[in-house]
């Protein structure tokens, strides 16, 4: 703390020293204005005197466009840039211009005007709404006659984007060489309630311009990431915690099967491709996404039975333009189409094909030893009757085919994902509206493996699952500051699950008593999942919004109803100033779709888990700059075990990595704080740092860490905005390396048929160590050409440009000498060492 004090006086001095020049700041469009005016205005809001010969400055007129607060002398620097006119500080606190004959004149920017009427089908304005360019974000608001006016637009191609309340959005590709005029007519809609989230800790990514709460999509989705997937951008955010193998996001400590997932209002299981290396992609592609918001803790009642947050992602529910998008990059290739047939019908598909094999051998690893395959594809169909009814038939489809072919390893493991689902939104009238939805979801893997430890090569690991889906939230509008919302969630599945492995028990095996196991199991199920809530939303006297809600759930295979109240404030103590708080209890039964077979579980278990969440953030928001805090203590009552002898956790002769704690409980607490500063045109700079801790007990009363406690994690994330389409962006991360538990080679066995050696384990206590700290630095470089009304994007991510070797575990390596003795020694898996990625896009529109 000491330390802190003394860096902030001595900048303090700093600051003062420097005078009080670079103090005053401009904001605002100057179109054609006279310089001597332009002085005058400032000089009466600072404490600043401009001196100049009235002769040097008669006549001058000058342009700007400060978006953001600009310091004075860059505005003079961009006022004056076609002018012969200089300046200099007088030491004095005052400015003083005079003429520079002498001076470099270069080209001023060209600005032009868009201006239009947006109006209604009857050819009658719509009074204030808005036209916005996406992108720049610049826009205006119609007067009561639908006329707008968007000055000060640099030339250039772009996408604007024409709303009002009660109409469908209208978007539309303008190109500016010169001023616009424009007459734009929007269709009528329903008005659809919007869902109220006022939970503390949400972040969401949407095309709107960027908030504390907010992320812009374009600045997220062009930071530097490994494959187009929409999971390895939350990495940006605080208390969110991966690997660079994994997209996995791990909330606050959490298990990954601790967040709900939805697409488009439909829960989706296991969600993610390459469960051998630990979900290494989700399933969902940054083409088609439209909006995330991710809530990482006290969330309402809305959302489905997890533990530690929700991720809701949306696509796109309107169709700006007929567009046809081809990308390719080193990890993967896609395809988008959207086409509107006709006034009432459009389609959009997607579909991608990863090949992680090219990473892999980049990294020096034997592809073809190890094939890692995956393919996905999302379809929708949007149906739009009249403005009161909105039908989309959606599909998701994921598929793996993950083949390790190593003597005397093998694994051959196909996985199928399918997701179909059709949501109805109906408005009955002005203030009610609902969606409804009904889908069916098939999961099945059908594996055959056989790892070091394994006594036959035989072993198989099959199941498959088929659920149907009946959801429906409804929104009722009490007044014009209240709603309530309400609905229900069912379920009805049917599982069959096929088991056979025959193993040394590597953990319990002795050289006197080596001890095999034998699982066989062979087991159908059915079964369902029921739940009911409802949630009051109301705000009073213009500050306070409070939200109280209740969800009641129960499942066929677990204890009677479980009931679980939530609560939720926020208070805006000044315009930019909010707090809120929130308290809920949350319940998770255990997953009927992925059991855990390799531990002898033939069916889910009979208890849910159980976690208290108390959570408050306090958000400012001002001009250029937000910040957010969050601070939270989750208790959990009931939990289920971390450990899940899964694929990824025996490849490379690893065996298995941990052995189970036998959790019964745990708690997790911290604080996060980020800061998020838009400067220049469109740049943007976030900083953010978490505090973190993550402890489960076991029945005993013993505690230790949990897989991922991260104590503490600093992320920095900043995009250049540069002319002529150019993008640069930095992401820097630091974290505290994850906990691990230590193992020792207790004695080891030699089997000439089939050759290998098997390792047996001494185990220490569980997560009792830790791994060295994690740091890398990632960068993109991206340029951008349009070509008429089509777009070609061309970009480079550079992946951990030190190449640091982040160490992810610890594994035993082993192999036979000529004497015939075994030599076996500790080595360090690491994360994804120096990589360079390029790749290109080009949407046909």
């Amino acid at each position: 703390m000491k330390f802190l004090l003394a860096v902030m006086f001595f900048l303090s001095i700093a600051l003062s020293g420097s005078g009080q020049v670079n103090k005053v700041l401009v904001q605002g469009e100057y179109v054609d204005v006279s310089l001597v005016d332009f002085l005058a205005e400032v000089e009466k809001n600072n404490a600043i005197k401009f001196h100049y010969l009235n002769d040097v400055v008669k006549d001058i007129r000058v342009t700007g466009d400060f978006r953001y607060k600009t310091d004075i002398l860059t505005a003079l620097d961009i006022l004056l840039i076609d002018k012969p006119i200089s300046y200099t500080e007088n030491g004095e606190g005052g400015i003083v211009l005079f003429a520079s004959k002498n001076k470099v004149l270069r080209k001023t920017i060209q600005y032009s005007t868009i201006s239009g009427r947006i109006a209604d089908a009857n050819g009658e304005g719509i009074a204030f709404a808005s036209a916005v360019l996406l992108g720049p974000g610049k826009g205006s608001m119609t007067n009561e006659d639908g006329s707008f006016t968007i000055k000060l637009v640099e030339a250039g191609p772009y996408l604007l984007k024409c709303s009002s309340v009660g109409y469908e959005s209208f978007v539309t590709k303008v190109d500016v060489t010169s001023d616009l005029a424009l007459n734009i007519t929007l269709r009528e809609n329903a008005h659809e309630l919007e869902a109220i989230v006022i939970s503390p800790s949400t972040f969401e990514i949407s095309t709107i311009d960027a908030t504390p709460l907010t992320l812009g999509k374009e600045e997220i989705l062009h930071s530097p990431n490994l494959g187009k997937d929409i999971y390895r951008t939350l990495r940006a955010l605080p208390g969110i915690a991966n690997n660079d193998y994994s997209a996995k996001a791990r909330i606050r400590g959490g298990h990954s099967d601790e967040s709900a997932v939805y697409l488009d209002n439909f829960l989706i299981n296991d969600a993610f491709h390459l469960e051998e290396v630990d979900g290494s992609f989700s399933i969902f592609n940054t083409d088609y996404i439209d909006e995330l918001k991710v809530l990482t803790g006290g969330f309402n009642a809305r959302y489905t039975d997890r533990l530690s947050g929700a991720i809701d992602v949306r696509t796109f529910d309107r169709l700006e333009s007929d567009q046809y998008k081809f990308s390719i990059d080193l990890l993967n290739a896609s395809f988008l189409a959207q086409k509107r047939i006709n006034e009432k019908l459009s389609f959009f598909l997607n579909a991608r094909r990863g090949y992680l094999d090219f990473l892999l051998d980049n990294i020096g690893d034997d592809t073809d030893v190890l094939v890692p395959r995956f393919s996905d594809m999302w379809t929708k169909v949007l149906y739009k009757p009249d403005s009161r009814n909105t039908i989309s038939f959606n599909f998701l489809y994921g598929r793996d085919n993950f083949l390790l072919k190593e003597e005397p390893l093998g694994l051959q493991n196909k996985k199928n994902n399918i997701n179909g689902w059709v949501n109805w939104k109906w408005f009955p009238s002005e203030r009610f509206d609902a969606i409804s939805t009904f889908g069916f979801q098939a999961t099945g893997r059908d594996a055959l493996f056989t790892f070091p430890e394994n006594i036959t090569t035989d072993n198989i690991d099959k199941n498959s699952t088929d659920t149907w889906v009946f959801t429906n939230n409804s929104y009722y509008h009490l007044t014009k500051k209240s709603d309530i919302e309400f609905g229900t969630e069912l379920k009805y599945y049917n599982s069959d699950y096929q088991y056979w492995e025959n193993r040394y028990a590597v953990f319990t095996s002795t050289p006197e008593n080596i001890i095999t196991e034998s699982l066989d199991i062979n087991n159908s199920m059915y079964g369902y999942t029921a739940s009911l809530f409802a949630q009051y939303n109301g705000r009073f006297w213009d500050r306070l919004s409070i939200q109280p809600g209740l969800r009641i759930s129960t499942q066929s295979f677990s204890q009677p109803l479980k009931v679980a109240p939530r609560l939720a404030l926020s208070y805006d103590i000044t315009p930019s100033l909010t707090t809120r708080l929130a308290y809920g209890i949350y319940y998770q039964p255990d997953a009927y779709y992925r059991l855990r077979s390799a531990q002898f579980q033939e069916e889910p278990y009979d208890y849910n888990g159980e976690a208290v969440h108390y959570t408050g953030s306090l958000t400012y928001s001002r001009h250029n700059i937000n910040v957010m805090l969050n601070v939270y203590h989750k208790e959990y009552t009931q939990l289920f075990d971390d450990f899940r002898y899964e694929f990824f956790n025996r490849i490379g002769a690893v065996s298995i990595l941990d052995i189970p704690f036998h959790t019964t409980s745990g708690y997790a607490q911290g604080a996060e704080v980020m800061v998020r500063y838009n400067y220049g045109k469109a740049s943007m700079l976030s900083i953010s740092y978490a505090y973190a801790k993550s402890r489960i007990r076991n029945a005993a009363g013993e505690e230790t860490f949990r897989d991922f406690d991260q104590p503490h994690t600093i992320i920095l994330n900043n995009i250049f905005r540069l002319p002529h389409h150019w993008n640069i962006s930095l992401f820097w991360t630091y974290h505290t390396g994850y906990p691990y538990t230590p193992t020792k080679v207790d004695f080891v066995q030699y089997r000439p048929e089939p050759e290998s050696v098997v390792l047996f384990y001494e185990t220490g206590i569980k997560n009792s160590e830790r791994l060295p700290d994690y740091q890398s630095l990632d960068i993109r470089v991206e340029k951008t050409w349009f070509l008429g009304k089509n777009q070609l994007t061309a970009y480079i991510n550079f992946i951990n440009v030190f190449n640091r070797s982040n160490i992810r575990s610890y594994w035993w390596s082993s192999y036979k000498q000529p004497n015939g003795s075994i030599v076996f020694t500790r080595e360090a898996q690491t994360n994804i060492p120096s990589f360079v990625s390029p790749g290109i896009s080009f949407t046909l529109f």
